[in-house]
Formats: C-alpha cells, sequence, structure tokens
C-alpha cells in the first residue's frame, strides 16, 4: 500500500509540472506556428496597400517552399501585370489627349518611341510617316542610342511599289535580314535584321508603319501584340490629323497657284519685321512689285494661261532674292517682298535698289506661253520703315503708292517713296473717283480731226477723238484719264460711248451729203480683248444705220501681237462685218514684220515719233519711206499722224503716203467747227477745180 501510495503522490507531484511544461510548449509552438503563417499574410497584406497606393513594382517576398511563397509569386505577377496594363492605358489615355488638344503629331511619335523603351526589349522603335501628297516621300523617327534619349527625323525616299508589301490585311508582319526593303535601311544601318511592323491605316489607306526592330530574333506576345495594335490606331489617327491640319495651314497661309506665302502669312511676318525693327533699332524694306500687262494676257489667253504665267513669273523673281527675304503674291498680280536686314537706311536702301533692278532684268526676256513669246514688265514700288512708315498697313499703302507712280511714268520703272508721291495719288484717286461719274454727267465730248488724201488734199474722213470736260478741274488730258479708265475697267463703258457716238454722227453726216467719207475710233486694247467686241461692233451699226464701209477701228500695234492667233481671228470678224481696220502708231511695238502678212487690215498709221523727225532727222525719214513700202507691198493704205510742218507734208507725199492727218491740216475740232471747216474746205476744192489746196 505505501508503495501505491508512493507512486500516487510522486504522480501528483510530476503531473501538474508536466502539464504546465505542455501547456507552455504547446503555446510557444501555436505562437510560433501563428507567427510563420501570419507573416506572410502581413507581407500580402503589405503588398496590397502598395497596388493601391500605385506602387507596382516592389515585389512581396515570402522565403518559403509552400503555399505562401506560390501565392506571393502569383501576387507579384499580377501587380507587373497592372502595372503594365496601367502603363498602356496611361499613355493610350495621354495620346488621345494630345489627339484631342491638337498636339505636334511629332510630339506623339516621341511620347510612343519612349514608351516603347520600357514596354519591349529592342534595339529601336521607329515610326514611319508617309507624305500625303507623294507617297514615294517618307519621314523615319527613330531613336539612335540604346537609352532612348536621342531620337532623330530623316527623309526618306523610295520606290512607290515597295510601299505595298507593307499595305498588307493582317494587324502586323514580320520580316527578316532577307528582306531587302530601303525604307528599312536606316535600321539596318544599326546592324539590326529582325523588325517587326504594324501598318497605320486610316480609313483603309496606309499613312505610316510603326517598327520594332533587334539584332536578335525577339518575340511580342498577344496581349503585348494587342496594345501595340491599339496604339498604332491612335498614331494613325494622329498622322493623319496632323497631315489635315498642315493641308489647312498650307491652304490658309499659301498661295494656292504659285505655293508662295500669301498676304496672311506676309502680314503676319511683317508685324513681327516691323516690330523688331522698332524695338531695335534697324532697318527693312518692303517691294511691291505690279505686273504690267498682265490683264491683257489673262483676259485674251484665258485664266489658265494666266496662272501658268504667275507661276513662271514666281520662279523668276524666287531667284532673285535672298534666303532671309520672303516673297509673297499678294493678290492677282501683286507681289510683295519683305528684306529684313540689320543694314542702317543707306544699306537697306542699297540693297532695295539692287534687288528691284535684279527682278526688273529677269522680264527683259520674255515669257514662253503655249509655244509664244509673252513680253510683259514689272512695276516697283519701295517703301523702307521706319523711314516711310512705322506700321504694316502705311508701310503697304506707301509701296503701293510709289509702285504707281512708277507704272504711270511708263511702267518697267521702279521708285521709292517720298511724301510727294502722296499728292500724285490723291490726284488719281479723284481722278478715278470723278471718271465714274463722268458719262451720267454728261462730261465726255467728241473732237474730229480731220484726215485728208495726200493726193489733192480732199478731207476723206475723220478721227474720232474722245475729250474730259470735268464741272471743276476743266479739260482733263486723256493721257491722264484712259490708263486710270483702262486700269478699273471703266473703259469699257466709256469706249462703247464712243463708238455709237460717232457712228450717230457719221450717220448724220451721210444724211448731209458727206460722201466718201468715213469715221476713225481709237479702241482700247481692254474693250479690244473683251469677248463679244464684235458683237457689240454689229448691233451698234445696226442700231445707228450707219454703213460699215464708213468706219474704221483704230487698233495700236501693242494690242495685235498680246495675242495673236486671237487678234487673227477678231480681225476676220471684223473683216466680214466689213469695217476697215487701222494699225495706229506702228513701229513703236515689238511685231514682227512677218506677222502684217498674215492680218486682215487695211491701213498702217506712222506714228508721230518718226514723222517728228522729218526732214531734220535722215534715220526718220528712212524709216518712213521702209514703212511706205512695206505697207503698199502688202497693199496697205498709208497714214502718217502727227503732221505739223509744210516740210514734213510734202516730203510724205513725195514718198508716196496715202493720207494725212496732223495739226498742218487741221488741229482736233468741236463738232460745229468740224462742219464749217470741212464747208470752206470743200468750197476751195470746188473753186480750184478739185486740184491740190494748200493749208494755212
Amino acid at each position: 500500500n505505501s508503495n501505491i501510495l508512493g507512486d500516487i503522490n510522486s504522480f501528483n507531484t510530476i503531473f501538474p509540472k508536466t502539464l504546465l511544461i505542455t501547456g507552455l510548449l504547446v503555446i510557444v509552438l501555436s505562437i510560433s506556428s501563428i507567427r510563420k503563417n501570419l507573416n506572410p499574410l502581413n507581407e500580402l497584406l503589405l503588398g496590397t496597400n502598395r497596388i493601391m497606393n500605385g506602387e507596382f513594382k516592389t515585389p512581396v517576398n515570402i522565403d518559403s517552399n509552400d503555399e505562401f511563397a506560390s501565392l506571393a509569386g502569383s501576387f507579384n505577377n499580377m501587380a507587373l501585370r497592372i502595372d503594365d496594363q496601367i502603363q498602356t492605358l496611361t499613355m493610350m489615355s495621354r495620346i488621345d489627349r494630345m489627339i484631342l488638344s491638337s498636339h505636334d503629331a511629332k510630339q506623339i511619335i516621341h511620347v510612343l518611341i519612349e514608351y516603347g523603351h520600357t514596354a519591349f526589349s529592342v534595339n529601336h522603335i521607329a515610326i514611319f510617316a508617309i507624305d500625303s501628297e507623294d507617297s514615294s516621300k517618307f519621314s523615319i523617327t527613330y531613336n539612335i542610342d540604346e537609352s532612348f534619349s536621342d531620337i532623330r527625323t530623316e527623309a526618306l525616299v523610295v520606290d512607290k511599289q515597295q510601299l505595298a508589301k507593307f499595305d498588307v490585311k493582317s494587324s502586323h508582319l514580320w520580316m527578316d535580314e532577307n528582306d531587302t526593303s530601303e525604307i528599312l535601311q536606316p535600321l539596318r544601318n544599326y546592324d539590326d535584321r529582325f523588325f517587326l511592323i504594324l501598318p497605320l491605316k486610316v480609313k483603309s489607306k496606309i499613312t505610316g508603319m510603326i517598327c520594332l526592330s533587334n539584332r536578335e530574333p525577339f518575340e511580342v506576345g498577344e496581349a503585348k501584340l494587342g496594345e501595340l495594335r491599339d496604339l498604332a490606331d491612335r498614331v494613325a489617327v494622329a498622322l493623319s490629323n496632323a497631315a489635315w491640319e498642315d493641308k489647312l495651314y498650307y491652304q490658309a497661309h499659301y498661295d494656292a497657284v504659285t505655293g508662295l506665302p500669301n498676304r496672311y502669312l506676309l502680314k503676319d511676318r511683317l508685324d513681327q519685321a516691323v516690330a523688331k525693327t522698332i524695338r531695335a533699332h534697324t532697318n527693312i524694306a518692303v517691294l511691291l512689285i505690279d505686273l504690267d500687262q498682265f490683264k491683257a494676257v489673262n483676259d485674251s489667253m484665258g485664266h489658265k494661261v494666266g496662272d501658268e504665267l504667275l507661276v513662271q513669273v514666281a520662279q523668276r523673281m524666287s531667284s532673285c532674292v535672298r534666303s532671309s527675304d520672303t516673297l509673297s503674291r499678294f493678290g492677282g498680280d501683286e507681289f510683295v517682298i519683305l528684306m529684313d536686314t540689320e543694314e542702317d537706311e543707306k544699306g537697306i536702301i542699297q540693297l532695295a535698289t539692287q534687288l528691284a533692278r535684279r527682278i526688273q532684268n529677269h522680264f527683259t526676256t520674255p515669257f514662253i506661253m503655249q509655244g509664244r513669246e509673252i513680253h510683259i514688265s514689272a512695276s516697283v514700288g519701295i517703301a523702307v520703315c521706319p523711314v516711310n512708315a512705322q506700321n504694316v498697313d502705311d508701310l503697304l499703302k506707301q509701296a503701293d503708292t510709289a509702285m504707281y507712280h512708277a507704272k504711270h511714268e511708263g511702267r518697267g520703272q521702279f521708285r521709292f517713296f517720298d511724301q510727294s508721291l502722296n499728292s500724285v495719288l490723291l490726284k488719281r484717286l479723284g481722278i478715278e473717283s470723278d471718271l465714274r461719274h463722268a458719262l451720267e454727267r454728261n462730261e465726255f465730248t467728241l473732237m474730229y480731226q480731220p484726215k485728208v488724201a495726200a493726193n489733192g488734199g480732199k478731207i476723206i474722213g475723220v478721227e474720232a477723238l474722245l475729250r474730259w470736260k470735268h464741272e471743276k478741274r476743266g479739260y482733263v488730258q486723256p493721257q491722264e484719264f484712259i490708263p486710270i479708265a483702262e486700269d478699273t475697267g471703266l473703259i469699257i463703258e466709256i469706249g462703247t460711248w464712243v463708238l455709237r457716238s460717232a457712228c450717230e454722227q457719221s450717220k448724220a453726216w451721210l444724211e448731209k451729203g458727206y460722201k466718201d467719207f468715213h469715221v476713225s475710233v481709237n479702241v482700247s486694247g481692254v474693250q479690244f480683248r473683251k469677248p463679244g467686241f464684235d458683237q457689240l461692233l454689229q448691233q451698234v451699226l445696226t442700231d445707228t444705220g450707219l454703213p460699215p464701209a464708213m468706219l474704221e477701228i483704230e487698233i495700236t500695234e501693242s494690242v495685235t501681237i498680246e495675242d495673236f492667233d486671237k487678234t487673227i481671228k477678231l480681225l476676220d470678224k471684223l473683216r466680214e462685218i466689213g469695217v476697215g481696220v487701222s494699225i495706229d502708231d506702228f513701229g513703236t511695238g515689238y511685231s514682227s514684220m512677218s506677222y502684217l502678212n498674215q492680218f486682215k487690215i487695211d491701213k498702217l498709221k506712222i506714228d508721230k515719233s518718226f514723222v517728228d523727225g522729218i526732214p531734220e532727222f535722215e534715220s526718220s525719214m528712212s524709216i518712213a519711206n521702209a514703212i511706205i513700202a512695206l505697207a503698199h507691198s502688202l497693199d496697205f493704205t498709208v497714214v502718217a499722224e502727227g503732221v505739223e510742218k509744210l516740210e514734213q507734208y510734202a516730203f510724205l507725199v513725195k514718198s508716196g503716203v496715202d493720207e494725212i492727218q496732223g495739226f498742218y491740216v487741221s488741229r482736233p475740232l468741236p463738232l460745229a467747227d468740224f462742219e464749217k471747216f470741212y464747208q470752206q474746205h470743200e468750197a476751195k476744192l470746188s473753186s480750184s477745180n478739185n486740184k491740190s489746196v494748200s493749208f494755212n
């Protein structure tokens, strides 16, 4: 019993201790086990918090080989994928915003290349953009260093047929070192041999390509290809928008015919140049160039030929200007050159003078249009800032004033602006304004200058000469208002009035018994070239009842050569109508003598400039004799105008001139005075038995 009791006592003593120790061990082991399970969970929790804060690249590190390590690996992979997707979505969103905010396509391309550096392990990422006007021209933008920090854009010209191999239906294509496309040559220069191409298309039209290139073979997963395809679509839109914006900008700032800057771009550059000039105390010059005789070419040969002439003019003037100058088409047949230099006033005047002379020298060579020579000149007006003006509008206005002064001094001239020209311009503007009301105020009248037969002196006709008596200005000289009327187009209405009035008066003389008598009317080149002139002439003859043979049309030699073929056709129509045609001022133009044989005309008028030299200058007499001989050989009647002396009259009659006109016979006379002169002259002729009479 004592043994049993001893064992019980020993158990009672050991068991509690054992139980306590066991419990402590259980607690320790439990805590250790809980910590082992809670640490990975804590790491995962911290990783989740980092993702919530946008930090994806710090991995969850669990050093074990159990399920927690696998879970951490999956968690880290998920974080990287989310990071990659967010970067892609962010990039796409950024590009979308740039597209919507009209950023330059170059910026979008640079952003894409920078993104590609982080998304793809390749040597180069290149964006090819095709020129919207010429598909053989490319621009290639790509990184030239491995850090992708240096990005270059180069121009590339390739055979258009090479583009066809990239215009595929699939979203991408792979190429390797066996492909020899010139398009990829810039990348081959860096020893790249493997290429992934994604065509960029808008409405099924290829506009460019994205290219990933590497020296070694590389792979791009389906997910990455999808991302790249989405980016490619956005870049395609960006390139298309950029091309459209470039086209709109070009249309808004450049002339469609010549390709030169237009007036809007010029004014923008002028604004900047004038501001700089005032600020830096430098000088600029503005040259305003107006083409002489351009309207005649445009009207007679058509707008298509006129546009081609403008293109040739622009090319010639472009060869005259410096690279720092701006040559623009200001509108119509006007061009403006901005000379922006660091020269002082004397220097800028010298440079502008040299440029004006170069331009005018380039106009001495005729332009070839449709196989024919076209002679035009240029009138140039020059204004200097800040000497003449300190703002753009005044500068252009003063250059325009100087140009008009050059034009009215004989065309083909250049003039600098000075204040005295303002009064000339104001006078011109006043004449132009009054001229518009002269017809309705009945301020025009006709004067009549007799023509006599060289053989016997009989009055055979008159030249109807337009005169303008202004209510305040008095008589305005024809040389003052006729050029203005031609420039403004008013000559059409005025010329019609002259033609109708002369025919009505000639009809009245016919009814009074004036026999073997005709009236000559000067027709402006502007009116002669206007379509329908022959129809107008026929209508006037019908309305007035004047026989066509009693009307003679006078046109200058220069008018006949501006559109030779059209002139021949019109002269044929006038011949069919039955009116006479006379070439005025013969010998002062540029026409070839061989042309005369093709013209159906009746008379040549020797210009007054040749008659003035008779008998003092042998050359004048020789020219007169040559013209008379030429005209008679072609069966033309010869009229000498501007005869003022007996010696001139005697020489011309002896030389075989058919008709005489000039102050020696009579000055231009008002209607009543002419009829009185006619009656007195007829009486003299009758009393002398139709023999020659003298003029006193």
